[in-house]
């Protein structure tokens, strides 16, 4: 039995996927966990990378787990390996109250068995259906023009009502779920003339379509199936269509392309238009708490140079207010950035000019982990995050400090450890899929080693869908020609930089 690490639950997801919709709870989860929501939960196989079950239970190390009702979903191909999972090796914890949700049908014997056996009561409340969409595409327009300025999404003023209207809620932990599902999950209302939501459907933590509800004196009207239909192509679109877009312009979009991917972010995402755009910009999310916690970075991507002047200053798709930075920009954006900071009268200076360099195919490249450092490649983990701070040249304060913890946390990082277990050679995946960080401790220098991690990572992020790219400042020319003779491309013609504005 074990435990996934976040590289892991990416590669749970394919497998999952793989079983839909048989799969499709535990497929959700996971979904949701790869994607950053937050969560309380923790994932268990029987074998790793081949598992015949899977598990997603509540984390016992996780402080926020009693706030929220204790849920248990379970998907396997192979009974006894489930009931051993239950039974010998106590994958659940049966000395508490909790839930198992979306279980398919042909488990209760078994559950109900293992249940008897210790003791313990157990009631089957809801029995449903499982109802998919393969393809939205055929769905009709039901938003009409007099609903069009009526549909909006939920705020947390709204949970009070949802709550007292959900078959499953009325009570606080009822109320603690909607919150956590309307501040970080989808949702679609429609609404009064007062601004009150009088029709609504959410999102569970598990990526299904949920609690959809009419006042009673709105029935009737066709609102359910306006809901149903927008939320069903918004779930299915918008970032895909993004990230499909952006596609087309790798590798100069490619900071952007990768953003749409995220597991945990917090930005917002805006376009010029939709759903074709020529104007891209990643920014702070101003409702997200977590915004603050880390440094304020915005990314932008552009095909239309006066589309973009139009969005940083009519449209202020930018908060020229407060310390932030523009990474990754073409620099043949600059004369317009420092026109416009200008004007407002905000300091602007750059800091990173850099090469793009991109590996189409990894496939070529040699395996350089021999029997030797086999044993001693890891993932980095939340205890190395002061060595790291204190050897990345933008790093060294607080900030810094929470940005390396979080990507440690949530995106694929590795290493080389020496005979005490401690990494003296490491690479890490910024928020934006690039490799970064890059760094071997100097008396480790010269065994090759950022070469095997470079490898590495790179089949590893190619494998799980991911670019392969990192950009490298055009003063280290070292890093550049070991990249390049890894195949490892850029376009001369191209070049990012990275600016501070407010500094």
């Amino acid at each position: 039995m074990k435990i996934l690490n976040s590289d892991e639950l990416k590669i749970a997801e394919t497998t999952l996927y793989a079983h839909l919709p048989k799969s499709i709870k535990a497929y959700g989860f996971v979904f949701a966990m790869n994607r950053g929501k937050p969560h309380t939960l923790e994932v268990l196989v029987d074998t790793w990378p081949a598992f015949t079950t899977i598990i997603v239970r509540p984390d016992p190390n996780n402080n926020r787990t009693m706030d929220f009702r204790k849920k248990v979903t379970l998907y396997s191909t192979d009974e006894e390996v489930l009931k051993r999972m239950l039974t010998v090796e106590n994958a659940i914890d049966w000395s508490t109250y909790f839930l198992i949700g979306g279980c398919d049908l042909c488990h209760s014997p078994m559950l109900k068995e293992i249940a008897a056996s210790r003791g313990i009561s157990m009631k089957g409340y809801s029995l449903v259906h499982l109802m998919t969409l393969t393809e939205p595409s055929h769905l009709p327009e039901l938003i009409t023009r007099d609903l069009e300025s009526r549909v909006s999404v939920l705020n947390e003023s709204h949970a009070d009502v949802v709550n007292k209207t959900w078959k499953f809620g009325g009570d606080d932990k009822g109320y603690r779920n909607i919150l956590n599902l309307i501040r970080h999950f989808p949702t679609c209302c429609i609404t009064d003339e007062n601004n009150q939501p009088v029709s609504w459907v959410l999102l569970y933590d598990y990526c299904a379509m949920g609690m959809l509800y009419t006042q009673p004196e709105h029935r009737g009207k066709g609102y359910a199936k306006a809901l149903i239909t927008t939320m069903a192509k918004r779930l299915h679109y918008e970032l895909k269509v993004a990230e499909t877009a952006l596609y087309a312009h790798l590798p100069k979009s490619i900071k952007g392309y990768a953003y749409p991917r995220l597991r945990t972010t917090a930005l917002e995402v805006l376009v010029d238009t939709w759903p074709a755009f020529t104007t891209i910009i990643f920014r702070p999310d101003p409702n997200n708490n977590r915004a603050k916690d880390y440094l304020r970075k915005v990314t932008i991507y552009s095909t239309d140079e006066e589309v973009l002047r139009r969005m940083l200053t009519v449209e202020n798709a930018i908060d020229w207010s407060t310390y932030f930075l523009i990474g990754g920009c073409d620099v043949r954006h600059l004369p317009l950035l420092k026109e416009i900071a200008a004007s407002r009268g905000v300091s602007m200076k750059e800091f990173s000019l850099v090469h793009l360099m991109t590996l189409t195919d990894p496939s070529h490249l040699p395996e350089l982990v021999t029997s030797d450092l086999e044993s001693r490649r890891s993932v980095l983990t939340e205890t190395h995050v002061d060595v790291i701070n204190k050897t990345w040249k933008f790093g060294g304060d607080e900030k810094s400090y929470r940005n390396i913890l979080h990507l440690i946390r949530h995106f694929p990082s590795c290493c080389i450890t020496d005979e005490n277990n401690q990494p003296v050679s490491w690479v890490l995946s910024y928020d934006y899929y690039a490799m970064g960080m890059l760094y071997t401790q100097p008396e480790h220098r010269g065994k090759g080693y950022a070469k095997a991690l470079i490898t590495t990572m790179a089949k590893r992020l190619h494998s799980q869908g991911y670019p392969v790219y990192c950009f490298i400042e055009e003063s280290n020319e070292l890093s550049y020609k070991l990249f390049k003779s890894l195949g490892f491309t850029d376009d001369p013609s191209y070049r990012a930089t990275w600016y501070e504005l407010n500094y």
